[in-house]
């Protein structure tokens, strides 16, 4: 995870990818991260990724997270097509972009740093109409 964060900072330090943290306001706690990966600007496209510590999950926090950066990506970025890609098992993450208006788009074969190996990654994609 500090890895992760550290490559965060770095990332915004240099004006790229944002990523926001996620922050429990009763308690001022970062309980996990969401924002933008691989930002294609000419094509108004962006990916957006997000973590949540485990024992905030099934609490609809990921889902306003989400939401609130793809409002920023939409209204302020003026993105016109924003991505996600999700491992098949990840029941919970296609649940919150489908509440978002996400539709599955894909699967694709791809090495995954963090289990350093090849997985199968759906894709997902939310397409911004006027």
């Amino acid at each position: 995870a500090r890895t992760h964060l550290a490559e965060y900072v770095r990332n915004y330090t240099h004006g790229r990818t944002p990523t926001w943290g996620i922050v429990l306001n009763e308690q001022n706690k970062l309980i996990g991260t969401c924002g933008f990966h691989h930002i294609a600007p000419y094509e108004q496209d962006a990916e957006i990724g997000y973590t949540l510590t485990k024992a905030y999950w099934g609490r609809g926090l990921a889902t306003e997270a989400v939401r609130a950066v793809l409002d920023f990506g939409f209204k302020q970025a003026k993105l016109q097509r924003i991505t996600a890609r999700i491992t098949p098992d990840n029941a919970a993450s296609a649940r919150v972009l489908q509440k978002l208006g996400f539709r599955q788009t894909g699967s694709m074969m791809e090495y995954v740093p963090i289990s350093r190996q090849m997985q199968r990654l759906d894709i997902y994609q939310l397409d911004y109409f006027l």
